[in-house]
């Protein structure tokens, strides 16, 4: 079973590799490889490790996320953008996802078209 300390160890190269998500995935391997190593090396150099001494050492290589940050820079990857707001559905976007809905359904009691759904006609001759 892991100790105290390999868990946080593991933690945090997993928030990294988190972080690092958009970077590539050879890049995002390089970098983490490389943290774990420093790590390692720092752990290996400890006479006696205790708990406050691996938080110490990944303390000092910084947060996940701004070791992320400074990788795209370098790699120069573009954040992923974040998706707009949603906003609430038209009437006519409700009776396509309706239609939608009926014509992937299995048990469908008459067939209708998506077009049928969303056309002023469609509308007044299934109402």
């Amino acid at each position: 079973m892991s100790t105290t300390p390999d868990k946080l160890v593991d933690r945090y190269l997993k928030h990294l590799e988190v972080e690092l998500d958009d970077v590539p995935r050879d890049r995002r391997r390089e970098i983490v490889d490389e943290i774990a190593g420093h790590i390692a090396e720092a752990r290996a150099g400890l006479d006696h490790e205790t708990e406050a001494d691996v938080r110490n050492i990944l303390e000092g290589l910084g947060d996940p996320a701004e070791i992320a940050e400074d990788a795209r820079e370098r790699f120069d990857v573009r954040p992923v953008a974040a998706a707009p707001p949603s906003k609430p559905c038209s009437r006519p976007a409700l009776w396509l996802a309706a239609a939608a809905r009926r014509a992937c359904s299995t048990q469908r009691p008459e067939r209708t078209t998506a077009l049928q759904w969303t056309s002023p006609a469609g509308r007044s001759s299934t109402s």
